[in-house]
């Protein structure tokens, strides 16, 4: 009985994860490839920020993606205006330098709320990105559904096309 419980639960986060865009078996360059590591320990006021309005795993974010339940969203933010359009909290938003630097943000239902992106990797296809998130399979199983959350600062991306690859692995 538990094989088979395990089972469907990993039917339906096949299911879930299917829904996003899928490329990975695509060749591209190495140097059209960004690692991104997202840090949720530095001092600085944007990850200070990100850190308190995005739950890790879960719970529904107040301050964005309000109102967008059970959808997979992934916004390429180039400027204070569409940042300050996307937010919908009350706490003061963090100086970005949009000149130099483009944020991403985004929001990921799966069939567990559990899970934490622990690794992102940009790259170039065609004239947009795909962003992989690398999400090590939780230790905990349920059948609760819930959201997982990724933001990143990175260098100004030359266009807001972006496509997002959820890879689940076992640690």
């Amino acid at each position: 009985m538990k094989g088979k419980v395990l089972f469907c639960m990993m039917s339906m986060l096949g299911m879930a994860l299917a829904s996003c865009s899928s490329d990975s078996s695509e060749n591209y360059s190495e140097n059209d490839r960004v690692v991104i590591v997202p840090d949720r320990s530095l001092g600085n006021d944007v990850a200070e920020f990100f850190n308190a309005e995005l739950p890790k795993s879960g719970m529904v974010s107040e301050g964005f993606f309000v109102g967008k339940s059970k959808q997979s969203l992934c916004h390429v933010i180039n400027s204070t205006d569409e940042l300050k359009a996307l937010y919908t909290g009350n706490n003061p938003l963090p100086a970005i330098d949009f000149s130099n630097q483009t944020l991403i943000v985004g929001q990921h239902y799966v069939p567990e709320s559990f899970y934490q992106v622990e690794r992102m990797e940009l790259r170039r296809k065609g004239g947009g990105y795909v962003l992989d998130l690398y999400v090590p399979e939780p230790e905990i199983m349920g059948f609760a559904f819930g959201y997982m959350y990724y933001w990143c600062l990175t260098t100004k991306l030359e266009s807001s096309k972006m496509s997002v690859n959820v890879i689940v692995y076992s640690e």
